[in-house]
């Protein structure tokens, strides 16, 4: 018999366990090139860039943001209950929902480029 333990895996295995333990973790802001989630409603985002100033929302700086469904839409940076509700989500869910809703549903083909 082999009493041996290897702590590494031990606090590893520990941690793990803790983690599940948790509630979720809802985030505290958006970052530039962040995933994120709203499991009740069903809603992925990434955010992909931040403006300088919106012509449209009173030269607020704002979140640009494409969802699973590949819609893109801003969020004001300053909006505190924006971010309420959201969840860290990884990049290859993010990515495989949106191929999986894009190849499923093409509303629109966009028309080749011109030249001239």
């Amino acid at each position: 018999m082999n009493n041996i333990i290897n702590l590494s895996d031990y606090r590893e295995e520990k941690e793990e366990k803790h983690k599940k333990t948790l509630p979720p973790q809802y985030i505290q802001d958006f970052e530039v090139g962040g995933y994120y989630i709203y499991l009740e409603l069903g809603v992925m985002i990434h955010c992909m860039l931040i403006t300088d100033s919106s012509h449209s929302q009173n030269n607020k700086l704002m979140y640009i943001m494409e969802d699973q469904f590949g819609n893109l839409f801003s969020v004001p940076i300053d909006d505190p209950e924006g971010m309420m509700g959201w969840r860290f989500l990884e990049k290859e869910v993010f990515i495989e929902a949106l191929h999986k809703n894009l190849s499923e549903n093409p509303e629109f083909e966009p028309e080749p480029p011109r030249v001239g």
